[in-house]
């Protein structure tokens, strides 16, 4: 009777607690987040490529009048697309990038969001000169910028040839408010700006990013490394703010006239990449900039010995730091010998310092 009455006290029942709902609101959140996610990324991805899609429907004209060979627009990342054009007196070929706001990434909308970070659509044209007359190599050396104002430290450090303000200044235009005009010599910001190209970037003002040639350009054509050489770069924003408007031009923006002015400020790209390969300098204004070569280079020098400097201090007290800590870590007989090893060294140093002085 016993055992059997053991038996069932020694059997176990299995019970599940009920949980309330709100017990599982942070697996919910987290789920919750993923499918947002997700969803984005898809809805953002299918948005860049209608923009890109877009401007390649409305501008496919333009490229193909100007150039003989025209690439396919191929899509590198979510943001990005490129195509490679060639077959064009002036230049060697043109790459065209569209990078479009990395919608399809929620982490860096929400990040731009709260930090106020400015993020466009933009069409880029970057022009590689050749080596010959008919493909742009006749191209003087200089250095010639427009940008928006906004953006100058932006478009300085970005460009090596732009950075010294010495070198490189901004010069007087009658360009709207919205843009500056940089170049090391100021015939070349009064020729590369006729009238007709003034008015035409004034009215497309909203649509200007940069404008920039130099024949010290970091530029590739297609799948080339990047290199010095001479070439032009435009860039113009897609869909553009009406607060950087120039007065009189709020007419020609619109959603109504948006294919019309993306064609034309491609134009505008074209039509410089004549204009930075044909001007020719006169020879007062290279001489002048032969002096501005040579300040540019001296700067650049000591821009480089500067540097050195820097990180040779850096070396030596960072060597310092670490005869220190182990001399710390030494016993005090040790630390006496490596103290009397440092003073030996320090006087040979200071010697032999002295014996080149007077060699000098």
């Amino acid at each position: 009777g016993g055992g059997k009455g053991g038996g069932k006290m020694g059997r176990g029942r299995l019970t599940f607690e009920k949980k309330d709902p709100k017990d599982y609101i942070p697996e919910i959140v987290a789920l919750a987040f993923l499918l947002l996610y997700v969803a984005n990324y898809f809805y953002g991805n299918s948005r860049n490529r209608t923009v890109a899609g877009e401007w390649m429907r409305f501008c496919e004209g333009v490229v193909e009048d100007n150039f003989a060979l025209v690439g396919k627009f191929e899509k590198e990342s979510a943001c990005e697309y490129r195509m490679y054009c060639s077959g064009r007196l002036n230049c060697q070929g043109v790459t065209i990038i569209i990078r479009t706001i990395p919608r399809h990434d929620m982490a860096i909308m929400l990040y731009n969001l709260v930090m106020s970070v400015r993020a466009e659509d933009t069409v880029t044209f970057e022009a590689v000169m050749g080596g010959d007359a008919q493909t742009g190599g006749g191209m003087e050396n200089f250095n010639f910028a427009v940008c928006c104002k906004q953006d100058e430290g932006v478009m300085r450090s970005e460009n090596e040839s732009l950075d010294s303000k010495v070198t490189v200044r901004k010069w007087m235009t009658k360009l709207s408010d919205s843009l500056v005009c940089l170049s090391d010599e100021e015939e070349v910001s009064r020729e590369l700006l006729p009238s007709d190209a003034v008015q035409a970037l004034n009215t497309y003002s909203p649509y200007v990013k940069e404008l920039y040639a130099s024949h010290k350009m970091l530029i590739g054509l297609g799948n080339e490394r990047n290199e010095k050489r001479k070439g032009f770069r435009a860039a113009f924003k897609l869909n553009p703010s009406l607060r950087f408007a120039a007065p009189g031009t709020k007419q020609f923006i619109g959603k109504d006239r948006q294919p019309e002015n993306l064609q034309n400020v491609c134009k505008v790209a074209f039509k410089y990449i004549d204009v930075c390969a044909s001007y020719r300098m006169s020879n007062a204004a290279k001489e002048r900039m032969r002096k501005v070569e040579a300040q540019a280079e001296m700067i650049a020098f000591q821009k480089t010995r500067r540097e050195r400097e820097e990180k040779a201090q850096t070396r030596k007290q960072d060597k310092i730091d670490k005869e220190k800590a182990a001399l710390e870590n030494m016993t005090p007989e040790q630390a006496a010998k490596a103290e009397e090893k440092l003073l030996r060294k320090q006087r040979k140093e200071h010697v032999q310092g002295k014996m080149k002085i007077k060699q000098k």
